[in-house]
């Protein structure tokens, strides 16, 4: 159990390979799971600096987890201010991991491995404990009190 009794499931595992580090096994592994929502953690080998939140896509459809999805996007985002850190917000419109669970999905894009300054981050304690508690915090904001 995770936050607030959230049922937690990994999709990766450190020790994965071939083909169960595909994207595509992780997909099926996080729609096969009974999760209440998705959050997945990326961190880039290149591209933009910094936090990211990314969340489902806007489209036409009113299903609830894209409406969820924005309001566990938002949560997570504001937490992360709070803790002082900067954070940008984007569509993980590419992501078939977070765009095909079903259930409320975001993405943290951590940061960039081309970026000095977030390499410097990854091993700083408290940048660590600041993004966990943020996640924990979003997951109580949108589900603590259901």
């Amino acid at each position: 159990m995770g936050a607030w009794g959230a049922k937690v499931m990994d999709t990766r595992e450190v020790t994965d390979s071939g083909d169960a580090l595909s994207t595509a096994t992780r997909a099926r592994k996080a729609r096969e799971t009974s999760s209440t929502a998705l959050i997945g953690f990326a961190i880039a080998q290149s591209g933009q600096a910094g936090l990211s939140v990314l969340s489902l896509p806007a489209t036409g459809t009113t299903q609830p987890f894209y409406l969820a999805s924005a309001g566990l996007a938002s949560a997570l985002t504001d937490a992360l201010k709070n803790a002082g850190r900067s954070v940008a917000t984007s569509p993980a419109t590419n992501d078939t991991v977070v765009t095909g669970t079903g259930v409320p999905a975001v993405r943290l894009r951590l940061g960039s491995l081309a970026s000095p300054d977030d390499k410097l981050l990854f091993t700083d304690p408290q940048w660590a404990d600041d993004v966990a508690r943020a996640v924990y915090r979003a997951i109580g904001t949108v589900y603590g009190s259901k």
